[in-house]
């Protein structure tokens, strides 16, 4: 009997593992537990099951010790446990994205057999509990350590909290299943180096990870899935020199990230015809837990940034961040309704009633391009990725130094909707930037991506002294950083693709700017760059 048990562990086990014998499994068939000490973890299965980006790879993973609880008289209703002491983690950021990640070992179902049954069900709510997390990261330009304490997953009711029976955390239709999943953790506690800098630390509270799957019966395909990353206040105190490696840090990933979402863009084929939606389609109320499709979110409730410079002024700058939250929807059918979104605002109302003329044109103008060029054999969909960032609030106080005291508060930006009455849901600041795509990477004629910029009831209190400050440690942090990507080798020129036109619209509502004596307030100020010429189809036609 024990035997048998070893080698259903070992079977489930060798997906994540290697070099695993059923001898390095310690086992209580009468408990229902099992243990193994000084596990490597498979790199590739550990880059599958958390679908890592294509531009980081993992090349080492350790576990110290593992436990395993089974409930075998409630197995249906009481999770396994699966219990980690310390995990240790070695992962590097490559230049060229890495093959894409295969099928999650918990998940791999590419046949379509099977349906979702009592395994699918057992496995979807396995809990897993890890005291500690240490990672090593290194890149070109810099090397950081992380580390996570008191790390659990677990299976979640529609309220997010914890239960003692698993059928309360799935919702399930005549054709589909919906389950939800969150993470906690206690602390994170991140440290990044580099040469001749002061390292750059970040330690935040509490923080989660909201998931939910909606998937269907038939075949346990993944239809759509929804993540929401969220933190707690965070304060960080930053000097001049460690703003630049922060930048120098982003700066230095970004060509990385770009190259690995081109290249997951170009591997959602389609063999449709490329068309949008149309505009006028309307979107039915949702369900709270119905998901439409794909979207990832990040939220933070207030972000303290201090910034303080290295001199003999030490002159300092205390900047605000109230409810902070980025939404990103990818591979959308182009010019599909966002009502559905969560939530659809006003701001949102403004960019959809901005862009239509503009779409409605290039539909025309497409038709007529289709009809004077040669047929093709294989067309493909328009796609869109969606991106929507919020702030409700900003206060930018004016600089501080020994000699000026800004004991007062005074602010150079902030946000006036409290003294003009606006409503609690509009934000100071609102951005929303649609990219439009062809999956297979087909060189079609394609509407231009559009940018829409809301900004309402901006207060700025014009301060000289903050002003130039402030200027000269962006100047410096500029200087500082071309000079670092230059001795690092990391190429500064752009694709001929970034150049393209990007029609823009920016709204600014109810501004005001103080001078002192001198005061100017407006009701609107609108800037946008729309051609109203026809020039990107004159190559074509």
């Amino acid at each position: 009997m024990t035997s048998l048990i070893k080698k259903s562990i070992l079977k489930f086990l060798t997906q994540f593992t290697s070099n695993l014998t059923p001898d390095d499994i310690q086992l209580s068939s009468l408990k229902g537990e099992a243990e193994v000490r000084n596990l490597e973890l498979s790199t590739s299965a550990l880059q599958n099951l958390l679908n890592i980006p294509t531009w980081l790879k993992v090349n080492h993973a350790k576990v110290n010790h593992v436990g395993l609880k089974i409930h075998l008289m409630s197995i249906q209703t009481k999770p396994i446990r699966i219990t980690f002491d310390h995990v240790t983690l070695e992962v590097e950021a490559i230049q060229s994205p890495r093959a894409p990640n295969g099928p999650s070992p918990l998940q791999d179902n590419s046949s379509g057999t099977n349906n979702y049954g009592l395994t699918e069900s057992i496995i979807e709510g396995i809990r897993v509990e890890i005291n500690a997390v240490s990672m090593t990261f290194k890149s070109v330009a810099f090397t950081a350590n992380v580390m996570i304490q008191s790390v659990v997953v677990f299976s979640a009711k529609g309220d997010w909290s914890q239960t003692h029976d698993l059928r309360e955390t799935r919702a399930k239709t005549d054709k589909e299943v919906i389950s939800r999943k969150k993470i906690q953790w206690m602390s994170f506690r991140l440290e990044a180096t580099w040469p001749d800098a002061a390292p750059v630390k970040l330690i935040t509270n509490q923080g989660e990870v909201r998931i939910r799957l909606r998937r269907r019966l038939a075949d346990c395909v993944v239809l759509a899935n929804k993540l929401e990353v969220m933190l707690d206040d965070l304060l960080w105190i930053l000097s001049d020199r460690q703003i630049q490696a922060a930048l120098l840090c982003v700066k230095s990933l970004s060509d990385a990230i770009e190259a690995s979402r081109r290249q997951m863009m170009k591997l959602q084929r389609s063999n449709s015809d490329m068309s949008l939606a149309s505009s006028d389609a309307s979107t039915a109320a949702n369900p709270e837990n119905h998901i439409q499709e794909s979207s990832q979110h990040f939220s933070i409730n207030k972000l303290d940034l201090h910034i303080c410079e290295e001199s003999a002024d030490a002159s300092s700058v205390q900047l605000s961040l109230y409810d902070l939250s980025v939404d990103l929807y990818p591979a959308r059918k182009a010019a599909k309704s966002r009502k559905e979104f969560v939530p659809y605002t006003s701001a949102m109302m403004a960019r959809d009633r901005w862009v239509e003329p503009i779409l409605n044109v290039f539909r025309e103008d497409f038709k007529l391009l289709r009809e004077k060029s040669k047929p093709v054999e294989r067309v493909t969909k328009l796609k869109e990725n969606v991106v929507i960032l919020r702030l409700r609030n900003v206060d930018l106080y004016q600089v501080s130094s020994p000699t000026r005291h800004n004991s007062e508060g005074k602010k150079l930006f902030s946000f006036g909707g409290k003294k003009l009455n606006l409503p609690s849901e509009i934000p100071l600041f609102h951005y929303e930037a649609t990219e439009y795509y062809t999956p297979d990477g087909s060189d079609y004629v394609l509407p231009h991506n559009n940018q829409y910029i809301q900004v309402n009831a901006p207060v700025i209190d014009f301060d000289e002294e903050t002003v130039i400050w402030m200027s000269k440690i962006l100047k410096n942090a500029s200087k500082c950083i071309n000079e670092a990507l230059v001795e690092l080798g990391i190429d500064e020129e752009k694709d001929a693709s970034t150049n393209d036109h990007v029609d823009m619209l920016v709204d600014i509502i109810l501004p005001s700017i103080n001078f002192g004596e001198l005061h100017l307030e407006a009701s609107s100020i609108s800037l946008t760059n729309r051609f109203l010429q026809k020039e990107w189809l004159r190559n074509f036609v």
